[in-house]
């Protein structure tokens, strides 16, 4: 009597289960409703274009779906009552997930995607119409096992690849491509839920009767996996050894078989190592892929990018670039729903296997005879081990196996395995009994738990926390795309006229750069190079993902997945100004610098020679070759000696130090001196009769006689004073050089007095603390003036550093006084240097000028003599652009 009222009320709690999966397949299809809607509109979005831009095609899919899914359901409702309603909406769901974005990647595999959709949901009701006679599936174990064990041996022999590569692992029968290995997993199942019925006793003992026994399944899944790596199929053979290992467990509940199953799994490991080229590859992808990313790690590295891309909520269905990841609708299926859907879409992914594997699970646990109990966990385990396998290979928690990721990646035969295990699993689901405890599956259950959470895990790590260093590297090709579609902002001198811009039509929309002059300053942004430059530097500006309120970037991202647009930068660069410096410079090797004093507004930072950025992917090779370095932004990363330019700071600082200037009266300053073997004379000749002319024309004796006095601990003092080691916070790529050591030998010293030691400087540098002898101070750099905002108006943006206070008014008006005496007007520094092993002449001027106030000017010109570098300068001070700014 108790008996039939627990059945009875089980019956009575289950009579209605087609109501929950009805529901349930509505929202799914409500789901898959809204992914169709938004990549037929995702075109529309990317191009601007709403009347040839949609693409309605995407609904075709759905309606496949909904009439398969809609023929299962009622065909499940009528045959099975007492069904888990769970089941149909999660595979459907997952499956149409599938679907959609198999088709939005490619559209033929779609297309026979959908008629392998309706095909195995077919093979699958057919299964369950026979769901009373599942039990003598055991009776034919055999002979099913036999054939599939023979197809799968045959593909060997008769075995090709649809992308013409290898393994051979597919039939081709007239163009239809059929894997056997696929059924040979269920298959495999069955046989081993047979024959742990024949064997095994679940309801009286934990453990095998007799050790023997379990020798007909190690041979058995051992010809299994043998067939497998003979194929090359490492990632089923993978699967069915975890297969094994788990049902082995929950048949006698021993943990050692873990163990021996790991000693195993790292023996097969190194053996496959050692004999398959494939295998090395994928291990040193999984462990070092940064070592190589742009060939054997290219995938995996591309799949990471992939994931940063999607973020916490994904681009949007259609508006991400999946396909830079190879092979993106089969083995990275699961990267291209990180990347569209963001880590919220592989969290709900993830979320749909936790609940599939744990009714698969209390399904088993329904079924008191061990068949349809093994049976049940066997198909169960299967799903979760593939899914884990394939996703966590996509995220470098294990390395790429290969397998499929079941319902959802592109595959025929893989998607008919699954929907007949399904058929299965739906069919063992129809039952009375309540589940029952057993501690073997709540481990199982919990380590599956424990794995999928690791995989959430590992998933957020790329999307969230490391997306920022994934995004902003070389190889995101990502962002190349997106500035296909959407205009980059424009770069502009300080007067608002366009330095560079992107030109074109959405879609095809091209980085414009008209100045020459600005190549090695502006840098590049290229879909093959990367970028450089200010265009690295102020991307986060031009691609509008800074300057707009966090509530607008989130808005915008949702709506189309990309920034609002992209702002505009101004520069403190003067245009006519750097145009005419180039022109003047542009056949020598050599930068320019004008700095204002007052402000460290950088006014020209000329770098020659210079490139075309606009053709740089087709003259690259040549360029990248060109020992003259173009790309090279010789007035911010170029390391020069500074020579006998370094005597004026030289002078002004043992004045600030000891209160005036050396005044050794019988001084020959002009005099040579043997540096480094080498005679070094002034810079230019004459006027070099007192401390100060002699600093004004370069003159080493000067420096000698200075360093001298000064001492080591002084001059180490000054560099650091001066700025002359170390680097700014200028947005541009700068050299970082160690600092000089203190000078403790005398002929040290000397080298470091005349410039010839270890210090080296960039023209910036060197113009940045030629200021402090115009005004006493080292003003803070300044190059980025303001971004132009959404509304309009320009944010000026702050300053890193402040002005560094070197010399008082006193120090200033002696040095301008010793310079030049009664005319308070510091005029033209030259110095010369000698560089490399061949002691090339390397020449220097510093002018301290007027230009809308005081300002600075320095030129530095390689294999120059000092007077021909002086001639330029005089020159360059004479263009238009100085005298009228």
């Amino acid at each position: 009597m108790t008996d039939l009222i627990e059945d009875d009320s089980v019956i009575l709690h289950q009579k209605n289960h087609s109501g929950p999966e009805r529901r349930l397949l509505i929202v799914s299809f409500l789901a898959l409703l809204c992914t169709s809607l938004a990549l037929m509109l995702a075109p529309a979005v990317r191009s601007g274009n709403w009347l040839t831009g949609l693409k309605p095609v995407f609904l075709f899919p759905l309606f496949i779906w909904g009439i398969t899914a809609a023929s299962l359901h009622l065909w499940i409702k009528r045959r099975l009552p007492r069904h888990d309603p769970l089941l149909l909406p999660i595979i459907m769901l997952l499956s149409g997930w599938g679907l959609l974005e198999i088709w939005r990647l490619t559209p033929s595999a779609g297309i026979r995607q959908a008629i392998w959709l309706i095909v195995a949901a077919a093979a699958a009701g057919l299964l369950i119409r026979f769901a009373s006679s599942i039990h003598r599936l055991q009776e034919f174990r055999l002979v099913w096992l036999s054939a599939g064990l023979f197809l799968t041996g045959l593909t060997l022999l008769f075995g090709t690849n649809p992308s013409g590569a290898a393994p051979n692992l597919w039939f081709n029968f007239f163009g239809v491509y059929v894997q056997p290995s696929e059924p040979l997993r269920l298959v495999l199942v069955i046989y081993l839920a047979a024959f742990y019925t024949k064997r095994l006793d679940f309801l009286s003992m934990p453990s095998i009767k007799n050790s023997g026994s379990i020798t007909p399944i190690i041979l058995i899944y051992g010809l299994s996996i043998t067939l497998l790596i003979l194929q090359r199929d490492l990632g089923t053979a993978f699967l069915f050894a975890g297969v094994l290992t788990l049902m082995l467990y929950l048949a006698t509940r021993r943990w050692q078989i873990f163990i021996a199953a790991g000693v195993v799994l790292v023996l097969a490991a190194l053996l496959g190592t050692m004999l398959y080229d494939v295998v090395q590859v994928r291990m040193s992808a999984w462990l070092t892929p940064w070592l190589d990313p742009y060939n054997n790690s290219y995938q995996i590295v591309q799949a990471l990018i992939a994931f940063a891309s999607g973020g916490i909520f994904g681009t949007g269905p259609g508006l991400g670039s999946p396909g830079f990841v190879p092979a993106a609708h089969t083995d990275y299926i699961y990267t291209t729903i990180g990347e569209e859907f963001g880590f919220l879409g592989t969290f709900i992914l993830i979320s749909l296997y936790l609940v599939l594997i744990s009714r698969g699970l209390k399904i088993a646990l329904s079924h008191r005879e061990p068949f349809p109990r093994m049976l049940a966990s066997g198909i169960t385990i299967t799903t979760a081990l593939q899914a884990l396998l394939i996703m966590g290979g996509n995220v470098r928690l294990l390395p790429l196996t290969g397998v499929t990721l079941p319902f959802v990646s592109y595959g025929g035969s893989s998607l008919l395995t699954s929907f007949l295990g399904f058929g299965l699993l739906v069919s063992l689901s129809d039952v009375k009994g309540k589940p029952r405890s057993d501690r073997s599956f709540t481990i199982v259950q919990l380590g599956f738990m424990a794995a999928f959470c690791m995989l959430s895990l590992f998933t957020c790590w790329w999307s969230v926390l490391q997306g920022p260093s994934l995004l902003s590297r070389a190889d995101n090709y990502r962002r190349y795309v997106e500035s296909r579609f959407q205009a980059r902002g424009s770069i502009l001198d300080r007067t608002g006229r366009v330095l560079v811009s992107s030109t074109g039509e959405p879609g095809s929309l091209e980085r414009n750069a008209p100045y020459p002059s600005f190549a090695s300053l502006i840098g590049y942004d290229s879909n093959l190079l990367g970028q450089s430059g200010l265009e690295e530097a102020l991307d986060p500006y031009l691609r509008g993902l800074y300057g707009y309120p966090e509530s607008e970037l989130l808005w915008s991202y949702m709506l189309d997945g990309t920034s609002p647009g992209g702002l505009d930068v101004k520069l403190t660069i003067d245009l006519s100004l750097q145009e005419q410096i180039y022109a003047e410079i542009r056949d020598q090797h050599g930068a320019a610098v004008v700095l204002d004093s007052e402000t460290g507004s950088i006014l020209a930072l000329v770098s020659s020679p210079s490139f075309d950025s606009n053709t740089l992917e087709e003259d690259w090779e040549i360029i990248a070759q060109r020992e003259d370095a173009p790309l090279l932004n010789r007035a911010v990363q170029g390391a020069y000696q500074p020579g006998s330019s370094l005597t004026p700071l030289l002078l002004a600082w043992q004045i600030k130090t000891m209160g005036s200037a050396s005044s050794q009266t019988d001084m020959n300053y002009a005099k040579p001196v043997r540096i480094n073997g080498m005679e070094l004379t002034c810079a230019l000749q004459g006027g070099s009769d007192t401390i100060y002319s002699a600093a004004r024309n370069g003159c080493p004796a000067a420096a000698l006689s200075i360093g001298g006095t000064l001492g080591s601990e002084a001059i180490k003092t000054m560099f650091t004073t001066f700025a002359l080691t170390g680097t700014s916070t200028l947005p541009l790529q700068q050299n970082q050089l160690p600092e000089p050591a203190i000078p403790t030998e005398l002929q040290q010293l000397e080298k470091e007095s005349t410039g010839q030691g270890n210090l080296l400087v960039s023209p910036l540098q060197m113009a940045r603390a030629m200021v402090s002898l115009q005004t006493g101070s080292l003003p803070p750099l300044h190059l980025i003036d303001s971004v132009h905002l959404p509304d309009g108006s320009f944010q000026q943006l702050q300053l890193q550093d402040g002005t560094v206070n070197i010399f008082d008014a006193d120090t200033v008006t002696k040095l301008q006084n010793g310079f030049n005496p009664g005319t308070g007007h510091i005029p033209c520094f030259t110095g010369q240097a000698f560089t490399g092993t061949d002691y090339e002449s390397l020449s220097w001027v510093t002018c301290l000028i007027q230009y809308e106030g005081p300002a600075v000017f320095t030129l530095v010109l390689e294999n120059t003599l000092p007077a021909e570098a002086a001639v330029s300068a005089d020159q360059l001070l004479d263009l238009p652009a100085f005298a009228s700014p």
